[in-house]
């Protein structure tokens, strides 16, 4: 949590209450469009466990992890260059020579991709899912990372112009239409390849439709080299850091599968997949952080990228800690109804897992300091020392423990990134940590706890049931321990009170 003094809290109230509504409705758009996109990503777990074994599933968490790792080097991380240089640009020209900086490198990267799956398919397969016989899903596995890529960059352009509603809506049409798709496809008994396919295509037709409508605004944008340094000497020291990032978050799911095979990658994955609900709460936050604070900088405004960042942690933990502890509780009760018993895994995994996405979210809310700031040159060495305690621990504990020992990695190599970053932010920026309000949080999460073991659970209406009595009994808790300031919860309630006419 964050220690405010009064004069800051007061000035922030009185000056910027209708900044952070627009800040808010953001936020709750971006919550809006990935909450239905988590959602629909339990449904997808449901069809595929229950249609295919645990070793067709890892297959498909394979693909996942892949695309992940090869999305930053496609795009360069231009996408985050894009937004911090973008941002609150109205010149129509200069827009359009953005859009061309960092589209077309990113098109011609992605072919050159596709040409190496099809002539290395084979190494590739055996590296990937250990099985020559998963070939065919190689190819496919790159065209989705390109497509998704293409996707995602092309969304940053409303990201960059603060139209956050019309990211959530992309993101909500295209997730129901695969789903609906991939629904349709298993209920008849098409095969995996097929699913994927159809994920690829409809994916790939939102890209044609969001630049389209780009296209209408801006004019078609040409290449221009002459911008791109200035784009690529920003990026390029964020793209080891991505890739690392990913080695922390990811490759416990190639060790798993050489170590342990493709069924307990498909395991892992389904708890994974579960835990991932927490980024519910922090990518919306941390998203809409670095689009605020990047404009704010730009104007010198560090007093308001400070309370931007306390006010975005406090909302992320508010919400994720008894999120973890929650479904910590619920979890083997939720995947007995979204799985099968094939793919119970336990909720020590899960505790574990999610206590690591708590890390990783203060991580990603603090680490925007060191984008404003311009250090992102020394960012790798420290993603490198976490990256190299998370796989050297899976090493030693997955063969010792098993998929609990993955977790666990994840969970310490996280709260090590966490806690240099900030750190680092502290020293940049003045960030302090109140302990007494953590603690509070931590202790209405217990009280929760309790509480939720004494409920009988039967159910998918019994897990909602469950889930909010919890939410009820935390947030009492945090009311009756007084766990937010007066002031505080005056900007709360004139924030709120901003956001209904503007919702229409």
């Amino acid at each position: 949590m964050i220690n405010e003094n009064a004069s800051e809290v007061q000035t922030f109230v009185r000056g910027t209450v209708d900044e952070v509504r627009k800040f808010t409705r953001d936020t709750i758009w971006t919550f809006s469009g990935l909450g239905f996109q988590s959602v629909v990503g339990l449904v997808t777990v449901a069809f595929l466990t229950k249609s295919f074994p645990a070793e067709l599933y890892g297959v498909w968490a394979q693909i996942s992890v892949t695309t992940a790792l090869l999305a930053p080097i496609l795009t360069l991380k231009l996408d985050s260059a894009y937004i911090r240089f973008l941002s609150g640009q109205q010149n129509r020209e200069k827009i359009r020579q953005s859009l061309g900086i960092v589209i077309w490198p990113v098109f011609s990267i992605g072919f050159l991709l596709l040409v190496i799956s099809w002539i290395l398919r084979e190494s590739l397969s055996a590296a990937i899912f250990v099985d020559s016989r998963y070939m065919p899903f190689v190819s496919l596995t790159f065209l989705w990372t390109a497509v998704r890529a293409l996707f995602g960059l092309s969304l940053c352009y409303y990201k960059a112009l603060r139209r956050i509603r019309r990211v959530a809506v992309m993101q909500i049409g295209c997730s129901l239409l695969q789903t609906a798709i991939l629904a349709i496809l298993i209920i008849n008994g098409f095969d995996l390849i097929w699913v994927v396919f159809s994920n690829i295509i409809i994916q790939g037709l939102f890209v044609i439709l969001v630049l389209g409508l780009i296209f209408l605004e801006t004019g078609v944008p040409t290449l221009h080299i002459r911008g791109l340094k200035e784009y690529v000497l920003f990026s390029i020291p964020i793209l080891p850091s991505a890739l690392l990032f990913w080695t922390m978050n990811s490759s416990s799911r190639y060790i798993i599968t050489h170590l342990l095979g493709l069924s307990y990658a498909g395991i892992y994955s389904v708890s994974w997949s579960l835990v991932n609900l927490i980024s519910f709460f922090i990518t919306p936050v941390a998203a809409n952080v670095f689009y605020t604070v990047s404009g704010l900088w730009e104007k010198g405004e560090v007093q308001k990228v400070k309370s931007y960042l306390q006010y975005s942690t406090k909302i992320f933990l508010c919400l994720a800690i008894p999120a973890i502890v929650g479904l910590s509780m619920l979890s083997q009760r939720l995947l007995s109804v979204l799985t099968t018993s094939e793919f119970l895994s336990g909720e020590l995994l899960i505790f574990f897992l999610g206590v690591g996405v708590i890390f990783s979210g203060v991580y990603q809310i603090n680490v925007y300091v060191v984008y404003l700031v311009k250090e992102t040159g020394r960012l790798p060495l420290v993603i490198a020392l976490a990256a190299i305690i998370n796989v050297g621990l899976n090493l030693v504990l997955i063969p010792q423990i098993g998929i609990i020992g993955a977790a666990v990695s994840s969970m310490v190599s996280h709260f090590t990134l966490a806690t240099i970053v900030t750190v680092w932010a502290q020293k940049a920026i003045g960030i302090t940590i109140d302990s007494k309000l953590l603690v509070k949080v931590v202790a209405g999460s217990v009280v929760m706890a309790l509480a939720l073991y004494f409920i009988r659970v039967d159910g998918i209406f019994g897990i909602i049931l469950a889930i909010v009595t919890g939410a009820t009994i935390f947030g009492t808790a945090l009311f009756l321990m007084r766990a937010f300031s007066d002031r505080e919860r005056r900007l709360m309630k004139e924030t709120i009170a901003g956001l209904v006419p503007r919702l229409n």
